[in-house]
């Protein structure tokens, strides 16, 4: 399921994955996705951390990746929920992200599950 604005600069995609994930195994689950994600050497990462988001624990990756035309900011945010991978994707055209960050950050922080 993806969402995005009127101008399509910015999208919202969940997955909630057929693929089973215990909460414990988080940390593993991150660095084999994260080990995945670094070998395509056109993303410039920001940051790969554990955060706490409404009392859950979730994986948060931040890069930027090419796109036809710009480049696109990527934060990709998972956890487990109902025992399976929940992926959340926050993605936004770099030229037009600063006048949407306070917005994805209030998003981001209102995850509730």
């Amino acid at each position: 399921m993806a969402y995005t604005d009127p101008s399509m600069s910015c999208t919202v995609a969940l997955t909630h994955s057929a693929s089973k994930l215990e909460p414990a195994k988080l940390p593993e689950f991150k660095s084999f996705l994260e080990s995945n994600l670094r070998q395509r050497p056109d993303l410039e990462w920001e940051s790969s951390e554990l955060v706490t988001i409404g009392g859950k624990e979730w994986l948060r990756f931040v890069f930027v990746s090419g796109a036809v035309d710009q480049k696109i900011r990527n934060e990709m945010l998972g956890t487990s929920f109902q025992g399976r991978a929940l992926l959340v994707n926050l993605n936004c055209t770099v030229k037009d992200y600063p006048s949407y960050k306070a917005r994805l950050d209030k998003l981001r922080e209102s995850f509730r599950i």
